[in-house]
């Protein structure tokens, strides 16, 4: 009680013009100031923001501690902060950040109470710090810096602070969010600074914040946490839980090049950041605690007994589907973000995505009557012969979640410009399928008919589509090359082939003896 008795009288009498003549010092940055008072300006800062936050007594929300929530004071810890980070400061790192999470603390007490004045103060205090063109926040700089050089300098103690201090930090922006809902639509016409305050606290992306600082860095510190959690305080456990949750019900965006509304089968499922937790770290602690007695019954360890039993619960379904998951478990990510999208979608890339809703738009997508690629009317029919020539449509066939690309009923037909001249050079059998016969007559193809290759191969980005034939019987390469309408063509006796997509730039490739087929690639 002495001790509290000093600091009521010292904050009433003489907080503020201790503070305010410090401020002065720092701010013409004199002569008069040592190497450590800075530090000692922020032990004072911290000490009694959270006396402050601690006291009993009635009164304002942040009394005379205010003279050190001005943006001066912030702007002054924060700078600090990556000073002594990028000079490997890692002591007055600590101290700095405690401080912040102090005046963060009383900042919240501010934008949460009753008091319009406090209200106000409190949102310009945010309007610079989170919501400006170039805010002055640094928590995804001290998150993303924890490892590497820093592991080894690390404390409990500053550890606890950067996880408070991002606790902290997404609690203001979600009061933010409550907040803006609840107020009217602004009038029209010009708006006041107040409103544009309020308006961009309402309206910052609080998830892509998020996105932001979930990377597997930052999920690996607070899975260190989440490891010590018999050694930890209630509320450690509680900002664990806090963000690891976040991270599981955090959406991954589709690729930009995908349209918006997919309705490919092979799309998948939407994705989360779940599977950043799909690690052998993340498993073993969820394992060491769901399997630890002494917490089996304890009630402040159910949040984290909930979120461990619904992440293994989801990775072995998720396994059970795609046991390439084991194996991923074992290694780091180092794209998260198309990993999760791949998860969701059991490996089934965009490309192939992509190319399925072109084939679904065009009326050769997949076929749910039938199981099929086919023509999209839903008969199970595998689609119409392209009119004009023997050879069917090429269509492709999934086979589990890839796509191949194959001839179905080709006769070896030429195309329009050339199918006149190959069909005298054909060879006397016609059921051979030779080139420029239709296979029982032996008679050319008709002048300016439409070709089936070309028909069938066009490719929305311009490119160019070649078709490589197996190896015939004698050695020979056969190849066939789609440039718009021309066709030409090598030796025949192709057994099975397929589409590879290049770049126009007028280059010709063959394929080796004994090829018997070939996937789809693109370059």
């Amino acid at each position: 009680w002495a001790l509290d008795g000093f600091c009521a009288r010292f904050v009433a009498d003489a907080y503020g013009p201790v503070m305010k003549s410090l401020k002065d010092e720092f701010r013409r940055d004199s002569q008069r100031l040592e190497e450590g008072d800075r530090v000692v300006f922020f032990r004072i800062v911290r000490f009694f923001a959270a006396w402050q936050r601690a006291s009993t007594r009635s009164g304002p929300a942040a009394g005379q501690i205010v003279f050190t929530l001005d943006l001066f004071t912030f702007n002054l810890v924060l700078q600090s902060c990556e000073q002594y980070l990028e000079r490997k400061r890692y002591a007055d790192l600590a101290v700095a950040a405690s401080a912040y999470v102090e005046m963060l603390h009383l900042l919240y007490i501010m934008a949460a109470s009753d008091d319009a004045t406090a209200n106000v103060m409190a949102l310009g205090l945010q309007d610079k710090i989170f919501f400006a063109q170039e805010p002055v926040d640094k928590l995804p700089k001290l998150l993303h810096s924890f490892g590497g050089k820093m592991a080894a300098h690390r404390t409990k103690g500053y550890t606890s602070d950067l996880l408070e201090m991002c606790h902290v930090t997404f609690k203001l922006l979600d009061l933010n969010q409550k907040r803006g809902q609840a107020l009217p639509p602004p009038a029209a016409g010009r708006l006041s600074r107040l409103d544009r305050m309020r308006l961009a606290a309402s309206t910052f992306d609080a998830t892509a914040y998020f996105g932001r600082l979930a990377t597997p860095g930052v999920v690996d510190l607070y899975l260190s946490v989440f490891r010590s959690y018999a050694a930890n305080t209630e509320a450690e456990n509680h900002r664990a839980v806090s963000f690891l949750t976040r991270v599981c019900r955090h959406p991954v965006p589709p690729d930009a090049y995908l349209p918006g509304d997919v309705s490919s089968p092979l799309a998948g499922r939407p994705a989360t950041l779940e599977p950043l937790l799909y690690t052998v770290r993340a498993l073993a602690a969820f394992d060491a605690l769901l399997n630890d007695r002494s917490v089996a019954t304890s009630r402040p360890h159910a949040p984290l007994r909930a979120l461990a039993a619904a992440v293994v619960r989801h990775f072995a379904a998720e396994a059970g589907k795609n046991p390439v998951l084991f194996a991923e478990a074992a290694f780091r990510q180092v794209v998260p973000r198309r990993f999760c999208r791949m998860v969701a979608a059991t490996y089934v890339g965009e490309d192939i995505v992509l190319m399925d809703e072109q084939a679904t738009l065009g009326g050769g997508g997949w076929d749910d009557a039938a199981g099929t690629y086919g023509d999209g009317d839903g008969d199970g029919a595998d689609g119409e012969e392209v009119s004009g020539g023997g050879s069917a449509r090429k269509k492709p066939r999934r086979e589990g979640r890839s796509v191949r690309w194959e001839d179905e009923g080709h006769d070896g037909r030429e195309g329009p410009e050339d199918g006149a001249a190959s069909g005298a050079e054909g060879d006397d059998d016609p059921d051979e399928g030779d080139a420029g016969s239709d296979g029982e007559t032996g008679e050319p193809n008709a002048p300016g008919g439409p070709d089936p290759a070309a028909a069938g191969s066009k490719r929305p980005n311009g490119g160019r589509l070649r078709r490589i034939d197996a190896a015939a019987e004698d050695g020979s390469d056969d190849e066939t090359e789609f440039d718009g309408g021309n066709t030409t063509t090598g030796d025949d006796g192709a057994e099975a082939f397929a589409f590879e997509e290049t770049e126009f730039d007028g280059d010709k490739t063959s394929t080796g003896a004994g090829a018997e087929e070939f996937l789809f690639d693109e370059v």
